[in-house]
């Protein structure tokens, strides 16, 4: 007998064997027992990709900039800069041309609000790589594919440094 207001559980070990569980839970279980990673998210494969691009932006603008920032050679390397906005151009996201090693008040705009910043970068990378980049933004999808082949390709690079070496 049940008290009253208390559920009434059926055989609690049940659930154990699977016997509630959606067809999405089964069919992860499956895969798990046949050996079958599971595929990640796009956006989980771009964290991803992030991580890994970043921190080989980041030293390799410390091998070219000897630890300093990219726009205003003055700070320390801290961030990784987009020359085009993300939101704008997300097909240059992971384009190792649309990215510098910036200190932090470069990343957030203190020297850039100085003078406009598509002027400035339009004399320093050129206006015909920039008018490509544009073209490459606004019209590229990442595929999953690609973000895999990108992770392994920039952990290839990274094989060799340590992560804090020099930051």
């Amino acid at each position: 007998m049940t008290k009253m207001g208390q559920k009434r559980t059926v055989f609690p070990g049940l659930r154990r064997w699977g016997v509630f569980r959606t067809s999405k839970q089964r069919r992860k279980t499956h895969r798990a027992f046949l050996g079958i990673k599971p595929l990640l998210s796009l956006p989980e494969l771009k964290k991803r990709l992030w991580a890994v691009f970043s921190l080989w932006v980041r030293l390799r603008g410390k091998k070219r900039n000897n630890g300093l920032c990219e726009v205003c050679n003055k700070n320390p390397i801290h961030v990784a800069y987009h020359i085009l906005p993300v939101g704008n151009y997300p097909g240059v996201r992971f384009d190792p041309e649309n990215v510098v090693a910036a200190c932090v008040s470069c990343n957030f705009g203190e020297f850039m609000n100085r003078i406009p910043t598509s002027e400035y970068w339009k004399s320093r990378i050129g206006p015909e790589k920039y008018a490509m980049l544009q073209e490459i933004g606004k019209n590229r999808k990442y595929t999953r594919e690609e973000l895999t082949h990108l992770i392994e390709h920039y952990k290839s690079l990274l094989a060799g440094t340590t992560r804090w070496e020099g930051m």
